[in-house]
């Protein structure tokens, strides 16, 4: 979307009349690319007593004030200190972070005020929407509108110089204050560009700039609550919020870059865009965000920069995009209805000869414009008849449906339907996650992951063009800021990789550089070998011959590794037997399912969702799998299937050895408790669908639950983690099933929680509700047990990223590698930990925040315990990104978020509802749960 040859001009020049965008800036002349940039100062070294930063004079090592088990952080917002670092022999590196630090100068300020532009035509504000392209279109027009009276008024009163920082809906920042003689200013419609004309057509507008009632002046140098540990729980997030929105500025207003959501610009320019089919396209882009880090001592602001790639339907008419979606062939009714309306359904579009229309696509109609009937001038004539008569549009295709909006019908009850020829798809709208075919994710992770340097170079080129380092940065120059170019080096710490020990005591050694010890593993023997005697496999009638070769190869392996494996029962079957082989299974009390299958059929979902129904352990290998074992002679994928169907049949593989400092804590020992959650939402409804809960009184985004996935180390053994899904009175549960397996444990005096993919904002809940939920389910399983707590949230939903810097050469981060220093959290203890080793593109250091301590562990045994937990995952002979518990946990959430969508999908009838429509949780949880099943003793999610 254009935007016009409007912009904010300098209040230097607010006489003179508004200047056509300045356009993208070229890069700076300075910057190197690739290997012959220089990265620091500091050569690389290597050290033997790699140590913490010591802490800061005055800042205290303990937890300001006596501990609060129920609480586990002080009433004040302050989180208990690690203790300081013991020395660790790890290797030390130089590297470069996507992260800068900002400096302000001393006195710096912000004014806030509250915006609404009024549309005096239709009574209703401009700084609300309900949709990607309404919102897109909106912040396009607010923005030509607050120029314009920006311009009307002089630079509202500002003094000279001063500068403007809008979010394009309603809140303004100023860098000084402004000074109107009326809170409102009217603008004619004579005086807006034609852009807003065409859109709002004869209206003017009435544009309200009010001071923010709660926080009107922002010191841009007041970090005390970052300091005091009060932004934990209770963060006020207006200074991030301001540097957020003040380094877009620029861009936005020289129209290099468009903007999208929180911290998102996309490039203007179609340059680097990529056609992927389908009506679709991928734009190049950045995100960034703003954090407090500590800085070596000084605490301070600091931008977070990331370069991305994201899908976009794509501008222009709607019978392109479906024709797109059709193979280039112009869509039946049938390909509309059901290939082209889950990808467009809520897509907003505008009506071409009424440009100030527009609207969500709701349906397409079930006849075509040519044989739909309405009523002109008191008689009945076809769609295609009433546009030609009415609008002198003569349809080029009457044949096809016509498009239906997603809004209530009007009060006359006239059905409203559109040509889709007459429709244009506009800007700015997003290809949601479950809109994108497999295809579509596969090429956005392709281009998404590029090679370390080039991803650097990517960040710093969208750095330089949004004018992040250059001191001609008008609105960062007037608010005293500067964005420190040469601020992102770190110091890396690498972390010996731990040992794994197998069967007989036989220790194995990871390849430090890979992280993997695939090649010794081969000739060792499982530590606790499973025993299978009656099980069954699945396969089509085509394939049996090739079945029959696999399973010869698994039992011979499996025998290898010490497994005591009978010949299964080789059963033929289609797709629409399912039914009838599980409860086949049950009566039969078939220990065991393997499904072997093509990738290409979408039969994983119901597996498992029978698997969960009839409590019958499975696994699910694709037919191209076997078929490389049997033809190509792929020993690592047999050896892969074969360390899954151990575990799920109640076997253990190894154990990894943790680091010496870690030793107190190690699973093996029993002492510990580690229990791993995530929580996988439902997504959201369409636009429709949430009209008619409001109507129905339901105040929900879905009638689907969130679906909660656990586990611990509850087994008889103590580093085997089980699991479930939907479970209430989860913690209770848990320490009755770790008493039960191993008598006398079932009360441990320290445990670990760890959770999986909370934003910061979430926090507070986690503390408030999560943590504490889970120490009253102690109380309630024994009055007065209250265990030590140490809460650790791992996440990789973060877009920071790390390098190391050797020879001059940007490189990933070894396996191992741990930033805990400088850009980490000052109001929390935080480290960045990556312990796998990235097959493509740049890895992601997992970002861990440790809330509450009450252990008084040191990092340095955290990171150890950790990092031994990522080597923990059994399947593959190589390292993971996440800690196991964190692992299962995420991907246990989404096992039972999809076993009720395939429920609702094959058997809705039998989900358990109330009158309202909502989902009987404790009723669903009874039939698709695995608590109080054979399966809750084993890990069936292997």
């Amino acid at each position: 979307m254009s935007r016009g040859n409007v912009r904010f001009p300098s209040n230097q020049s607010n006489n003179q009349r508004f200047q056509a965008p300045t356009g993208q800036r070229p890069a700076n002349s300075n910057y190197q690319s690739g290997s012959q940039q220089q990265y620091g100062t500091r050569p690389a070294t290597t050290t033997n007593n790699y140590q913490q930063q010591p802490n800061r004079a005055g800042a205290p090592n303990n937890f300001n004030g006596p501990r609060n088990p129920q609480q586990g952080y002080a009433g004040n917002g302050q989180v208990r200190k690690p203790n300081p670092e013991p020395p660790t022999s790890v290797r030390k590196e130089n590297g470069v972070c996507s992260l800068f630090l900002i400096k302000t100068t001393p006195g710096s300020k912000a004014y806030r005020y509250d915006v609404d532009i009024l549309n005096t035509l239709r009574q209703k504000s401009l700084t609300k929407a309900c949709d990607d392209g309404q919102r897109a279109l909106n912040r396009k027009l607010c923005y030509d509108i607050l120029v314009t009276a920006h311009f009307k008024t002089g630079g509202f009163g500002m003094a000279e110089g001063g500068e403007v920082v809008y979010d394009n809906r309603c809140t303004i920042y100023t860098s000084t204050p402004l000074n109107m003689s009326k809170s409102s200013v009217n603008v004619e419609n004579s005086e807006v560009p034609d852009f807003v004309k065409r859109y709002c057509k004869d209206a003017s507008f009435v544009v309200t700039i009010l001071p923010n009632a709660t926080n009107q002046v922002l010191d841009l140098n007041d970090l005390s609550q970052y300091t005091t540990k009060k932004s934990l729980v209770e963060e006020d997030r207006s200074l991030r919020t301001f540097l957020e929105m003040a380094t877009s500025q620029h861009p936005v207003n020289s129209n290099a870059y468009t903007p999208h959501g929180s911290g998102k610009l996309f490039e203007t320019s179609a340059q680097n865009n990529e056609q992927v089919g389908n009506g679709m396209v991928l734009r190049s882009g950045l995100v960034k965000g703003v954090r407090v880090v500590q800085n070596g001592g000084t605490p301070s602001a600091a931008l977070v920069i990331d370069s991305k790639v994201c899908p976009f339907f794509e501008v222009g008419n709607l019978l392109n995009t479906v024709t797109a979606m059709c193979g280039n062939r112009l869509p039946g009714a049938k390909d509309l209805s059901a290939r082209c309306l889950k990808s467009l359904q809520d897509v907003r579009v505008e009506v071409r000869y009424a440009p100030h229309r527009s609207f969500g696509i709701g349906r397409f109609s079930d006849k075509p414009m040519n044989e739909m009937l309405t009523v002109f001038q008191g008689q009945k004539v076809g769609m295609d008849k009433f546009f030609e008569l009415k609008y002198k549009i003569k349809l080029r295709h009457p044949e096809l449906p016509g498009v239906i909006p997603n809004t209530p019908r009007p009060k006359d009850n006239t059905l409203e339907v559109f040509p889709i020829e007459e429709l244009l798809v506009m800007p700015g709208q997003v290809v949601p996650l479950e809109k994108m075919s497999k295809q579509l994710s596969d090429k956005l992770l392709k281009s998404n992951s590029v090679l370390p340097h080039d991803r650097l170079n990517k960040i710093m080129r969208h750095a330089e063009s949004i004018a992040l380092f250059d001191e001609t940065n008008a609105v960062l120059h007037a608010f005293g800021i500067q964005v420190l170019r040469q601020s992102n080096e770190v110091v890396i710490g690498v972390r010996p990789c731990p040992r794994l020990r197998f069967a007989n005591n036989r220790l194995v050694n990871a390849n430090p550089e890979r992280s993997e010890w695939a090649r010794d593993a081969m000739s060792q023997s499982y530590i606790d070998a499973s025993e299978v005697r009656n099980w069954i496999v699945l396969c089509s009638q085509e394939q049996e011959r090739l079945v029959k070769a696999f399973i010869e190869k698994l039992i011979k392996l499996a025998q290898r590794k010490t497994m005591r494996y009978s010949q299964p029962i080789i059963r033929t079957f289609e797709n629409n037997q399912w039914q009838n082989v599980f409860e086949n299974c049950v009566n039969k009390n078939i220990q065991f399912v393997m499904l072997i299958d093509s990738k290409e059929i979408d039969s994983h979902g119901v597996l498992k969702f029978l698997e969960a129904r009839y409590k019958v352990l499975t696994q699910q290998v694709t037919l191209e799998k076997v078929y490389d074992v049997v033809n190509n002679n792929k020993n690592q994928i047999l050896e892969n299937i074969v360390n899954k169907t151990n575990c799920k049949n109640f076997g253990l593989n190894y154990v990894p050895v943790m680091e010496q400092c870690g030793q107190p804590f190690d699973l093996d020992r029993g002492e510990v408790l580690v229990i791993g959650y995530d929580v996988a939402h439902p997504g959201s409804v369409s636009t429709a669908e949430r009209r008619l809960l409001r109507a129905n009184g339901v105040m929900a985004d879905s009638l689907d639950p969130s679906v909660v996935g656990i586990c611990a180390n509850m087994a008889k053994h103590p580093t085997v983690l089980l699991a479930t899904t939907f479970t209430k009175k989860r913690t209770k549960w848990i320490l009755e099933q770790l008493e039960k397996n191993r008598p006398g444990k079932g009360k441990p005096k320290q445990i670990f929680v760890l959770r999986d993919g909370l934003s910061e904002g979430q926090l507070k809940m986690a503390l408030h509700d999560e943590l504490i939920a889970i120490k009253q389910g102690c109380l309630d399983y024994s009055p007065g047990y209250s265990p030590q707590f140490l809460f650790v949230i791992g996440t990789k939903r973060h877009f920071k990223k790390f390098f190391a810097v050797r020879n001059g050469r940007v490189e990933n981060l070894a396996p191992g590698s741990v930033i805990s220093e400088k850009m980490v959290r000052e109001d929390c203890p935080e480290f960045f930990m990556q312990s796998h080793y990235p097959l493509k593109g740049v890895g992601k250091a997992v970002e861990y925040s440790v809330p509450v301590n009450e252990m008084d562990m040191s990092m340095d045994q955290l990171q150890a315990f950790l990092n031994a937990l990522c080597y923990d995952h059994q399947i593959v002979n190589s390292a993971i990104s996440l800690p196991e518990p964190i692992y299962q946990a995420d991907e246990l959430a989404k096992r039972g978020h999809n076993n009720f969508l395939v429920m609702k999908k094959s058997d809705p009838s039998n989900i358990p509802r109330f009158p309202t429509r909502v989902v009987d949780f404790r009723a669903l949880t009874e039939m698709l749960s695995y608590k109080n099943s054979l399966l809750s003793s084993t890990r069936f999610s292997a």
